[in-house]
């Protein structure tokens, strides 16, 4: 209601309002309604249809990046284990209770506009502009175990940069290290300024 009540109509009339998702994950889901018809459904350790994201309807969708992409909003990722998508076995230590959960979640944003026919390679590269850390480290959570506070974000960054360099070069855009180097810093802080920089220049 939200996006074709009050951010479409806007945007058709020369009003951009950007959306953010303030500290979320990728749900697994494709369109907003899958995640209306399954809310019954939902419970600890959801992670139909992927196996590993978390389908809670407390995560975005693909539809939700579209919208996020054309308004030039902002994705937060969270640091929550349940959120990303770690299962209640690895809460103290294991598998998904590390980067790999982040990655699996940063993947699955990419992959639904680097895989949609419909955006340009031009397009396609603006994601990279709208990704950022919503850590909810403020909030009552139970950060994946090696990210417990904002301390632990030079490391995150780190970590980062390795994952995406061992499983995502060469892909959605990041032809070299370098441009790798780039995107990292934009998730873990660039992006977040410019918002508030072009938002708030006061």
């Amino acid at each position: 209601e939200y996006y074709n009540e009050v951010v479409k109509p806007c945007k058709a009339n020369g009003i951009n309002i950007p959306v953010i998702a303030s500290h979320v994950g990728h749900s697994g889901r494709v369109r907003l309604q899958e995640l209306i018809d399954n809310y019954d459904n939902e419970k600890d350790n959801s992670f139909e249809p992927t196996g590993f994201l978390n389908n809670w309807n407390i995560n975005i969708c693909n539809e939700d990046i579209e919208m996020i992409l054309e308004s030039n909003g902002l994705i937060g990722l969270s640091l929550d284990q349940r959120i990303m998508g770690v299962p209640g076995k690895q809460k103290k230590a294991g598998g998904r209770n590390s980067i790999i959960a982040i990655w699996n979640n940063l993947k699955a944003i990419l992959d639904a506009v680097y895989k949609n026919p419909k955006y340009t390679d031009t397009k396609k590269a603006k994601i990279w502009d709208c990704i950022t850390i919503g850590s909810d480290n403020e909030g009552f959570i139970d950060p994946i175990n090696e990210f417990k506070s904002a301390l632990e974000f030079g490391e995150i960054r780190n970590q980062l940069y390795e994952i995406i360099k061992a499983k995502g070069l060469n892909k959605y855009g990041l032809n070299n290290e370098d441009i790798v180097n780039q995107c990292v810093d934009k998730v873990m802080v660039g992006n977040s300024e410019e918002f508030l920089r072009g938002h708030y220049p006061d």
